[in-house]
């Protein structure tokens, strides 16, 4: 085995960076392709992206609620903060979950509310004008008036690994415990304004935004934000929701976004985290879906299941001056990319797709070959297939004809600047991260 270093931040949860660097082991294997253990953590890799880009995050500590601490109170104040007033009948039901359940909700909404903070602070000085002219030259494809700085990025990434540390450390095995325990609540417990969701144990759709929404089992539809974050949407009416999460467990579950708006994982100015664990889901989403970045982080997994999913404009881990990070971890899966999809990076910001098992199919739906790793404008975009699968490369648009990235046991290049990579079963996403080529 060959070892291959690279400077990275402190990955230590509760150790603040303090500008200290570690030099970590890559070992490469005799074809010199790096893997990340199946159960590297979201928040580890998230750090390890950053580092890549001259970033230096902070890894705070997790937050952890008391046992008997208030869902309804802390609902009250999340809600606050997006100017969403619940009154005591509104949070009456939180109060009956049993403290398997409002234990670990309790601690997302106090990250939650940690993660605002830190959010504003980065975004300090921007207006709602600067938001909607951003969100519509995104939408346009036309170069951005106004980014993130450095530090300001940094004050992002931070929040967004403090969440996802919460999440997979604390929140996502304790939500487990209590399902197993069979205390989930057998009826929906949520507010009727989007602050707080918890779903059934049996099958539900949700139409309603939410900044939180978690589920325990069942085969669920969701026709709502599910871990989409947004705040200037074009003047659609929609709450400011500068965070989002969504978590759900198990179950065969559709997941339909809205038109023109960040879903399932998608943040625009802000944070979105959509987890699901378990079942063959279906996905669809338009803008910004499916763990893609616009001036802000998207943060998607899906752990288990044989997926298919089906995005528009800009996702699947796209990142448009911000982070987005889509990570399937196994299941032969279907995809249908639009335009700038598929591990995307533009306007120096980083798009990620990984793909770490199965049989899998991607599908370009308009032809464009500005997907499946690409970028432009200092940005950098990488898509990784991780098996050694043949998987298929298709044309939708012309299918007598091959597709550009129709390869396995590959590499290329794309984009209109170097940092477009694609990796099939030719170097992991470690690979990558080490090697920095381009």
């Amino acid at each position: 085995m060959r070892a291959l270093t690279l400077p990275t931040i402190l990955l230590v949860i509760g150790a603040p960076l303090a500008g200290a660097l570690l030099t970590p082991q890559i070992d490469l294997d005799d074809a010199g392709i790096a893997l990340f253990p199946p159960d590297i953590t979201d928040a580890d890799v998230l750090a390890l992206l950053a580092a890549s880009m001259g970033l230096q995050p902070a890894r705070l500590p997790v937050p952890l609620a008391p046992s008997d601490a208030d869902v309804g109170l802390l609902a009250q104040q999340l809600g606050a903060r997006a100017d969403l007033r619940l009154s005591e009948d509104d949070i009456a039901a939180f109060r009956t979950l049993d403290p398997l359940v409002a234990q670990p909700t309790a601690t997302l909404i106090l990250a939650t509310l940690q993660a605002w903070d830190l959010r504003d602070a980065a975004f300090a000085g921007w207006t709602m004008a600067d938001y909607a002219l951003v969100e519509r030259q995104m939408s346009a494809g036309e170069p951005l008036s106004k980014v993130l700085t450095p530090d300001q990025m940094e004050m992002l990434l931070t929040a967004a690994i403090m969440l996802s540390d919460t999440i997979e450390s604390i929140v996502i095995p304790q939500l487990e415990f209590a399902a197993q325990a069979g205390v989930w609540p057998p009826i929906a417990v949520a507010d009727p304004v989007g602050v707080l969701r918890i779903g059934s144990s049996g099958n539900d759709l949700e139409t309603v935004d939410r900044i939180i929404q978690l589920d325990g089992r069942g085969n669920d539809v969701y026709k709502n934000n599910a871990g989409g974050a947004v705040i200037a949407p074009q003047g659609l009416g929609v709450t400011v929701r500068p965070i989002a999460v969504s978590i759900d467990l198990s179950g065969h579950d559709t997941y339909e976004g809205k038109p023109d708006l960040a879903a399932q994982g998608g943040g625009d100015f802000g944070i979105g985290l959509l987890y699901d664990l378990a079942g063959d889901d279906s996905y669809w989403s338009d803008l910004n879906g499916a763990g893609s970045g616009g001036v802000g982080i998207g943060i998607f997994r899906d752990t288990q299941g044989s997926e298919r999913y089906q995005a528009g404009q800009t996702g699947l881990g796209a990142g448009i001056a911000g982070f987005g990070y889509f990570r399937d971890d196994e299941g032969d899966d279907v995809y249908r990319a639009g335009h700038v999809t598929g591990g995307y990076g533009t306007t120096g910001g980083l798009g990620v797709f990984w793909d770490r098992g199965g049989v899998d199919e991607y599908g370009s739906m308009i032809g464009s070959t500005a997907i499946w790793g690409w970028a432009q404008l200092d940005g950098k975009g990488w898509f990784v297939e991780e098996t050694a699968s043949e998987d298929a490369y298709v044309n939708l648009l012309n299918p007598s004809r091959p597709h550009p990235r129709a390869c396995n046991t590959c590499t290329w290049i794309g984009g209109n600047t170097p940092g477009g990579r694609g990796n099939d079963n030719y170097g992991g996403l470690a690979y990558l991260i080490a090697k920095q080529d381009p």
